[in-house]
């Protein structure tokens, strides 16, 4: 299996365009971007990066309140 850089968690679509909750593998933290490259090696429009925590606060911001037990067991690979 080949190496991904960036791995897209969640996506959603808001009135100001596409954004992906997206995981750094390389250095397990976490970004909301606009978009991802078709093979995960490259984002862009980065609006916030960090730790899980922070950027989950700016992602209900953003997207809404959602299923965040679902988004949680998803990022800690339950």
């Amino acid at each position: 299996m080949a190496y991904t850089a960036y791995e897209i968690r969640r996506t959603k679509e808001t009135p100001t365009g596409t954004r992906h909750l997206v995981r750094c593998n390389r250095l397990g933290k976490y970004a909301i971007c606009s978009w991802v490259g078709s093979t995960g090696s490259s984002m862009g429009t980065v609006e916030c990066q960090g730790e899980y925590d922070y950027v989950i606060k700016k992602w209900k911001q953003l997207v809404g309140m959602e299923s965040f037990d679902a988004l949680r067991k998803l990022a800690v690979g339950e």
